[in-house]
């Protein structure tokens, strides 16, 4: 019954979510003394994160530009309500900065990166984000009531099993009556030679 209702579970089809939720987007622009790439991995839209990467280069000698705030603004369209995240540097990497950004609402959100550094000021628009409205279920919620059922299913066997083991042990273990009044007795044995008394 278990496998049955994860079988339903499993084909129940899952609320379709934005193209771009798989995707990643680059952006490469010019902005004031700086070349900036902006790459953005979406593969979490549907839980409301995104990853940003942005590069930062001098745009005249393309040397990387470290030491510099970069702030990311998010403004939701739906509500109005706007956010940042900061991007710090990665250390390994001169000229790489990272951000973790976390989207509240569903809908469209609107992005610009703000860049300040030793070269000067810029801001960088990014294409809006569309965070899909997934009404608090996706697949993982799926396989996880899937999983639980089947955990549950299996001890609601192996305390079935032990129930009816012991239940027939009991029963195994009653002397037998083959007539009224009266019980079986097993024979004894006295010694090596295994004859009756």
């Amino acid at each position: 019954m278990a496998l049955t209702v994860l079988a339903v579970m499993l084909s129940w089809p899952v609320p379709r979510l934005m193209a771009q939720d798989q995707q990643s987007a680059e952006v490469q622009q010019t902005v004031g003394p700086y070349a900036v790439g902006v790459l953005t991995e979406r593969s979490n839209l549907s839980v409301g994160r995104a990853r940003f990467i942005i590069t930062l280069d001098d745009g005249n000698t393309g040397e990387p530009i470290t030491g510099a705030e970069i702030v990311i603004h998010i403004k939701s369209q739906a509500n109005r309500r706007e956010g940042f995240a900061a991007a710090y540097g990665v250390p390994k990497f001169p000229g790489k900065y990272n951000a973790q950004v976390r989207f509240d609402t569903p809908g469209v959100h609107l992005v610009s990166i703000e860049i300040q550094g030793p070269l000067g000021e810029g801001t960088v628009l990014v294409e809006p984000f569309q965070i899909p409205d997934v009404g608090g279920y996706s697949s993982g919620s799926f396989v996880f009531v899937g999983l639980t059922l089947v955990l549950v299913a299996g001890a609601g066997y192996v305390w079935w099993s032990a129930a009816r083991r012991k239940k027939l042990m009991e029963y195994q273990s009653v002397p037998r009556i083959e007539a009224i009044g009266q019980t079986r007795e097993t024979p004894k044995e006295d010694g090596p030679g295994g004859g009756r008394r």
